[in-house]
């Protein structure tokens, strides 16, 4: 499972990406699904109950320069199947 709560950023403003229910150390890629491909966002290892937690520092962002608004679907598939997904949504910058 992933972190659903709402968060409302700033364009220069970093957020933390946290799950669990995952089995213990078991590799996870944090994919974002567009039409034009799935942008990888994350790769981290589950700790010993599951869970796991990306920093901002760790987050590949630069991909998103390209995301127009809209709500997209990340998906964090572990290397043991287990699977979770969470809704990002997308705006626009203020003109």
């Amino acid at each position: 499972m992933l972190d659903k709560t709402t968060y409302v950023l700033g364009v220069d403003e970093t957020f933390t990406l946290t799950g669990y229910g995952f089995m213990p150390n078991e590799v996870v890629i944090g994919k974002l699904q567009t039409s034009q491909d799935n942008l990888i966002l994350i790769g981290a290892t589950a700790n010993a109950y599951g869970a796991f937690q990306v920093n901002p520092q760790d987050l590949d962002l630069t991909s998103l320069g390209a995301i127009s608004a809209g709500v997209f679907t990340l998906k964090v598939t572990g290397t043991d199947g287990s699977v979770a997904s969470a809704p990002m949504v997308f705006v626009e910058a203020a003109k």
